[in-house]
């Protein structure tokens, strides 16, 4: 995406952005990497917030864990939801990478978000009625 973005970039913007861009680059750059940061705490927030989420929708389900499938579309509904919080550091990572932001922060914000996205997945346990 940020090679899609760059050449988007390059064709719709005029010359003269790139010289706005890299007057802002050093003081956006420092702000990206506390987006790493602020990626790296959501991870395990988010992680926690889906254990909420599905707790808190099986509780409120007439079906609770009797009927077929309601506990797996909570717990995807909540992946969904939860991976969220993970991916606006990377989103505004990207955005500050178009205002001029240097690319290797960017790319670690990115990187920190998706293997938060991932562990998400993969710490989901399977239901009752699967298991």
């Amino acid at each position: 995406m940020l090679g899609i973005e760059s050449l988007l970039r390059w064709l719709m913007l005029p010359p003269e952005f790139e010289e706005v861009r890299i007057w802002l680059r050093p003081s956006i750059t420092p702000y990206v990497w506390g987006l790493a940061a602020a990626a790296a705490v959501a991870g395990p927030i988010a992680f926690r917030l889906q254990r909420f989420l599905v707790r808190r929708t099986l509780a409120r389900s007439p079906f609770a864990y009797g009927e077929d499938g309601i506990e797996d579309k909570a717990r995807f509904d909540a992946l969904i939801l939860s991976t969220s919080v993970v991916q606006v550091p990377a989103l505004l990572a990207t955005v500050c990478y178009l205002l001029g932001a240097a690319p290797l922060p960017v790319v670690v914000v990115i990187v920190v978000a998706t293997v938060g996205v991932i562990v998400q997945g993969l710490g989901l346990r399977p239901s009752r009625s699967t298991a």
